[in-house]
């Protein structure tokens, strides 16, 4: 019997994996899953494993990660529930492998899964690199380290959800150190954002599938638009450019210093302030009752 297909999509959060994973559902029939509770047909799967099996994890910015025990346990229990049909989990690694093959199975023969989140913490990693040991026989893993251009992926998170710059940019920096630690055990195909706007790399031929329809297209538009925004002018830190030189980028130039920036920059410092006052005095609130 023909092994099913499993794309696992690595990536920092704003790379560019909602529209790559939309070119395999869209053109190549892949499958991802029914429901989720999170955008964009996101999972947290191993995250939410990670925290289950306590297994070390660093908190990323104005993100859930990392859950709870008990909240990744009931989350797990309801998307494996509605799924699957399994609503009583067992808490063992073995166990969490076995429904992962069984989300493989359900939505094959070609199934697509990525979440953001996987590539910030390298036991998520760890966990994924036990998943295919186990499973490689039974299952036809291909692993995309999906890579973008750190000043498209701050200016997104800018200005979509008004992140913080700098924190973003760390974000973006551990998780592409990650990446280049996890090609030591896992099998990963390299692909730029980029290059796939540019039309320089089709995706089917990178992984050797078929390409079944071409409903979806990648926007050009989606390129540089740091550079044509005035309100905006990151500069990155040496750390960050080194690690984008390694991935072959080479324009890191913004001369948008400007008083306009000053002013959107700290406008978003002072929102969060406002909103972790408003927080705390909730749970002061809530206490106090």
């Amino acid at each position: 019997m023909k092994k099913p297909n499993n794309i696992i999509i690595l990536s920092c959060k704003s790379a560019g994996s909602s529209a790559l994973q939309n070119y395999f559902v869209r053109n190549c029939n892949y499958k991802t899953v029914k429901y989720t509770s999170h955008q964009e047909n996101e999972t947290l799967y191993w995250s939410k494993v990670a925290s289950i099996l306590e297994h070390p994890q660093k908190t990323m910015y104005r993100s859930v990660v990392p859950y709870k025990k008990e909240d990744a346990i009931t989350s797990l229990n309801n998307f494996l529930g509605r799924n699957i049909n399994i609503n009583d989990i067992s808490i063992s690694l073995e166990a969490f492998i076995y429904y992962y093959r069984a989300l493989v199975l359900k939505f094959g023969p070609s199934f697509i899964e990525k979440s953001p989140h996987h590539l910030y913490n390298r036991s998520n990693l760890e966990l994924i690199a036990s998943a295919y040991e186990s499973l490689k026989k039974d299952v036809k893993f291909c692993f995309i380290g999906l890579i973008r251009h750190p000043l498209d992926v701050i200016y997104s998170g800018w200005k979509r959800w008004g992140y913080h710059c700098d924190s973003f940019e760390k974000e973006w920096l551990v998780s592409y150190e990650n990446l280049l630690w996890a090609m030591d055990f896992l099998p990963m195909q390299l692909i730029r954002y980029e290059d796939l706007v540019a039309g320089a790399m089709a995706p089917e031929d990178v992984l050797d599938i078929s390409l079944t329809n071409k409903d979806f297209i990648f926007k050009r538009t989606s390129i540089k638009r740091w550079k044509a925004d005035k309100g905006f002018g990151h500069s990155l830190h040496q750390d960050t450019i080194d690690l984008a030189i390694h991935y072959g980028y080479d324009d890191f130039e913004n001369d948008h210093d400007s008083f306009l920036w000053w002013r959107n920059r700290n406008w978003i410092r002072t929102k969060e302030y406002l909103l972790s006052i408003k927080k705390t005095f909730f749970i002061v609130e809530t206490i106090s009752q």
